[in-house]
């Protein structure tokens, strides 16, 4: 219960970051080490998702993408249909953001299979 309640507190500061976009990202890579040591993959990819959204608000398109397929990765992994679809809905921006269109074309088209 204590890391579930610590990572609703990480992702609601990250909702209202804005000029405390580095404590976030530095709060949300210090939960997934903690994670990753106790081998909760769902709370990692939660994590990895939180981070891509981070870099988002930067405007780190790529690395934001980067972190959203490995959080992609992990749900599929957990066969966890909700935390895809939640991926997928920011893959797609984030690859028409970067000119990659046949790619945010094929995301569209994952999340209407799901």
């Amino acid at each position: 219960a204590h890391g579930r309640n610590r990572l609703g507190t990480i992702c609601k500061g990250i909702a209202g970051a804005g000029g405390e976009a580095v404590r976030a990202r530095a709060l949300l890579e210090e939960s997934l080490s903690l994670y990753r040591a106790l081998d909760d993959r769902w709370r990692e990819a939660v994590v990895l998702l939180y981070l891509g959204h981070v870099d988002w608000i930067n405007a780190k398109l790529q690395d934001a993408g980067r972190l959203y397929e490995e959080s992609r990765g992990l749900f599929r992994a957990l066969s966890d249909q909700r935390g895809i679809t939640v991926c997928l809905y920011f893959l797609q921006p984030a690859y028409d953001w970067q000119g990659r269109s046949e790619e945010a074309e094929r995301v569209v088209e994952e999340r209407m299979m799901l």
